[in-house]
This record gives structure tokens, C-alpha cells and sequence, in this order.
């Protein structure tokens, strides 16, 4: 499977009203949108047509649900943008882009991260290559033996949920994450902290880290 870059931006909800949201969709050229999903009813994938996006968008930015996912995708599904409002209070930016793409276009795709981070007052964001995040993240030993990855030297615990099955304790990994109550806890390869991530985490605590 082809890596990817992947990053998750996590800002409060309230700003979905903003034109900022609208913005972050049109803000990256690193691919060409040909489909989307989450405009008008379920989460079927339909051609892209800009008109039709910008009206739904609208719609879903200022309507009463308390989840909703909108994506837009290219030919390929490599590349997408996703938003992703979990609750009232949390909402999510997603970004997937091919690993080429993002080697030719990396200055000005983290430079956008950075303005959006500051303009959806983001509580917390990572970014990190697809496969490392999926090897980090996973339980299913399945996971590395699709990628032809070795099992040698990685723990496994007793399923707390399946009788005789064995499961990869993520906890092991630096790289493992958590979301709780609709926020993500975790490492990165490159990190964003807002001031409200700091009711979690100390900001003391965090910049002791190194490199941090």
C-alpha cells in the first residue's frame, strides 16, 4: 500500500459557521476534487460539482446536527479533505494526500496548516505519515501481516473481548493515540497545541519534552 500524509485538526464547533471552514476546502491544490460525500442525503460518493458542494456545505454548516461528515476526494481516492463535526463541541478537519503530492507541495500544504490552525482556533493537531499512524494504532496483528510487516519483538495480550485471540497492546508504541470524549491524545510526527489543550495537558509539561 502507498503511504501517505495524513493530518487531523481538531477546533471547536462553534467555528463552523466561520468562511474559514469554506475556505479550508479551496485552499489546497495539491489534487483535483471529483467526487464528495455528505451533500444531501446519506453518505452516498456523487460526481463533484462546486455549486452543488458550496450549497450543501452551507446547509450542514448551519443546521441543528450534531455529526455530520462532508469529504471531497479525488479520481483516485490518493488525496482528500474531510470535515468532520463529532459533537457540539468538537469539530475535525482531515487531510489525506498522496506521498508524492505531498513531497512537491510540503512548504505550502504545512504553511496552510499552520494559517488554519489559527484561524479555526484549533484545541489540537497532528500530522504523520498513513502507515506508520495504521502499524501504531492498530490491535489486529492482521495489519502487519498485510504489509508484509514482522510481529517479532511486538507484545500481544489476551482480547478482553474475544475468548483465545490475541491482540498487539498498543501501548506499547510511542507513536499510539487515544480520542476521548471526541479529542485526540496522542504523538505525531509534527504537532499543533491551542490554548484549551492545555486544560488537558499542562503546557510546562508538554514543552519538556524534546524537540517539542
Amino acid at each position: 500500500m502507498a503511504d501517505k500524509f495524513v493530518c487531523r485538526l481538531y477546533f471547536p464547533s462553534e467555528k463552523l459557521s466561520s468562511q474559514d471552514v469554506i475556505n479550508t476546502f479551496f485552499d489546497y491544490k495539491f489534487f483535483t476534487a471529483t467526487h464528495m460525500k455528505g451533500i444531501g442525503r446519506g453518505f452516498n460518493s456523487t460526481k463533484y460539482k462546486q455549486k452543488v458542494f458550496l450549497e450543501g456545505l452551507g446547509k450542514k454548516l448551519v443546521s441543528n446536527e450534531s455529526r455530520y461528515t462532508i469529504v471531497l476526494e479525488d479520481e483516485m481516492i490518493n488525496s482528500s479533505i474531510g470535515l468532520y463535526k463529532r459533537s457540539n463541541l468538537i469539530s475535525m478537519l482531515s487531510i489525506t494526500i498522496a506521498e508524492n503530492s505531498f513531497a512537491e507541495f510540503r512548504t505550502e500544504i504545512l504553511r496552510n496548516i499552520d494559517l488554519q490552525f489559527q484561524k479555526l482556533r484549533g484545541i489540537v493537531c497532528y500530522a504523520n505519515s498513513m502507515m506508520d499512524g495504521l502499524l501504531q494504532n492498530s490491535q489486529n496483528p492482521d495489519t502487519y501481516i498485510r504489509n508484509n510487516k514482522s510481529l517479532d519483538n511486538i507484545k500481544l495480550i489476551p482480547s478482553p473481548g474475544i475468548k483465545d485471540q490475541q491482540i498487539i497492546d498498543i501501548e506499547q508504541f510511542p507513536g499510539h493515540s487515544h480520542l476521548i470524549n471526541d479529542l485526540w491524545f496522542g504523538t505525531g510526527w509534527k504537532m499543533w497545541f491551542g490554548s484549551h489543550y492545555f486544560q488537558y495537558i499542562p503546557r510546562d509539561l508538554l514543552v519538556s519534552f524534546n524537540n517539542c
